[in-house]
């Protein structure tokens, strides 16, 4: 299969799974908070984010472990694959064994956090003991899928995350609903994650026949290899985890357990289509390194306009999507009392485009190398980010730390991260405002005016008028975007596609009957 087929197969798998799991996800929390009410579901995500801590501590080998593949993948080389194996399963195993003393240790202190109440401290060292024991042992199983991506092979890798994903939700619905409470939740992550890390090796077995781990492959040289790369990405997921997965710590320290979860669940819709979006550029990445290595810059400039063009349209339109129907949406599924708000739904719209636009760009950041500056300037937000949260949580409760999170952003990584790409590339600002964000702001900002005005005349209180609405806004939104963003060459080339795709459905239905 081409670079190109096997890119289409792995986002077609993984919209796939995103879409799934979405739709999973929307029905297993009104479960939750029914069976283990709303303090302990903030309980349980502000538990995750110490965990996201935590998992720093692989340094980043596994982003190291996936560029790695995709160098090797068409050397042909055995003995090379099984020096980069073998040493990233021995790299795995010294970090699983700092994650679990440094578990195990936090665990100790975890009870005297004074955001987790006195009768809910021992329910929270148990979840957290599980999770952080699975983690552990879960360390050296990631290789396996890790390889496979950037083997390009992420159908394979996909559908052993949704597996994975479907069975926790399956063993966490049967505990729950047996009386297990919280403990349901690390007990089906458990279980799901270790049945998905085996079966990933096997996987890996079968896709590499002449794989062999041994320690005698394990190297010195491959290690420096590797880390000469993951200590870059190390710092940069310090950063990353600070500015996105330290808000729920913010709100559990100022606000309590119960603002956590009004906090999480504001941000489900608006974020929900992130993974999907994710998706498009992930698959990419594996090509854009390969395009690197072949010194064929200008074939990654024109696949990098296009990715933007599509990830921008489609986090655009997904963001007035979500302030639009938020409202409706969170009354319909766990009612207004778990709600922040249209403005931190708006706040967590912005998060979502500039999110899916540095997303994008890291294609081009990986590929080239030129990942330092983009490091040091995260790790500045992440120190404003942090800084404003704690700063204005105190005055505007939830909505000061999604504002400390948007405003921190804008003042660095965001325009750096373009600055880096457009250099990289050859590209002046116009040209990526003009293929990228720019039609999709106007169109967006066009399409909430008018899907605002709808609403006031026809509320949403309804699964079917909230889906339906949905539908309108979206068609509303392509077209209005068709007609600003896209040139006509372009729009008589998407109508060529869907004519012959309808075309061949209709032949090969004329074959089979």
């Amino acid at each position: 299969m081409t670079r190109t087929g096997r890119a289409a197969l792995g986002v077609i798998t993984n919209h796939a799974s995103a879409l799934v799991m979405a739709v999973a996800g929307f029905v297993l929390v009104p479960i939750m908070l029914r069976y283990i009410g709303r303090d302990d579901y903030g309980l349980w995500a502000t538990v995750g984010q110490v965990l996201g801590y935590l998992a720093l501590l692989d340094l980043g080998v596994g982003s190291a472990i996936v560029r790695r593949a995709a160098q090797l993948r068409e050397s042909n080389d055995p003995e090379r694959v099984n020096r980069m194996i073998s040493t990233g399963v021995a790299l795995y195993c010294v970090f699983a064994a700092t994650f679990m003393v440094c578990g195990l240790a936090m665990s100790v202190v975890l009870p005297r956090w004074q955001a987790i109440p006195p009768e809910r401290s021992s329910i929270a060292v148990t979840a957290f003991v599980l999770m952080v024991t699975y983690t552990a042992v879960s360390f050296p199983l990631r290789i396996g899928i890790n390889t496979l991506v950037g083997y390009q092979r992420m159908a394979l890798a996909n559908l052993l995350n949704l597996a994975a994903s479907l069975l926790t939700i399956v063993i966490a619905v049967v505990l729950l609903r047996v009386g297990a409470g919280l403990l349901s939740l690390p007990i089906g992550t458990a279980v799901a994650g270790l049945c998905s890390g085996i079966a990933g090796m096997i996987a890996l077995h079968a896709a590499i026949p002449k794989l062999r781990i041994r320690w005698k492959y394990v190297s010195r040289v491959e290690a420096r290899e590797m880390f000469n790369w993951s200590w870059q990405i190390f710092l940069n997921n310090i950063a990353v985890v600070v500015i996105y997965q330290t808000d729920n710590l913010v709100v559990a320290n100022g606000l309590g357990l119960g603002a956590v979860t009004v906090y999480t669940l504001t941000s489900r819709l608006p974020l929900y289509a992130m993974p999907l979006i994710f998706a498009l550029s992930d698959s990419c990445l594996p090509g854009a390194v390969e395009l690197c290595q072949q010194e064929n810059r200008e074939r990654l400039k024109s696949v990098y306009l296009r990715l933007l063009q599509v990830t921008s349209a489609a986090a655009f339109g997904s963001a007035v999507i979500a302030w639009v129907l938020n409202d409706g949406f969170m009354n319909l599924w766990v009612g207004n009392g778990n709600y922040g708000g249209s403005g931190l739904t708006l706040l967590f719209a912005v998060i979502l485009v500039t999110r899916v636009l540095n997303q994008t760009a890291s294609i081009v950041i990986i590929s080239t190398g030129k990942l330092r500056g983009v490091v040091f300037m995260s790790i500045a937000e992440a120190l404003l980010n942090l800084g404003l949260s704690l700063w204005l949580v105190r005055s505007y409760g939830i909505l000061g730390v999604a504002v400390g999170t948007v405003a921190a952003g804008f003042l660095t990584s965001n325009w750096y991260v373009i600055r880096v790409v457009c250099t990289e590339l050859r590209l002046n600002l116009l040209t990526y405002l003009l293929r990228g964000p720019g039609p999709a702001l106007l169109a967006g900002a066009a399409t909430a005016a008018l899907a605002m005005a709808v609403i006031q005349g026809f509320p949403v209180t309804t699964w079917v008028r909230l889906f339906g609405t949905a539908a309108m806004t979206g068609i509303g939104y392509l077209c209005i975007y068709a007609m600003i963003g896209l040139r006509v060459s372009e729009v008589r080339q998407i109508f060529s596609q869907i004519n012959t795709t309808r075309r061949n459905i209709k032949n090969r239905l004329q074959e089979a009957f």
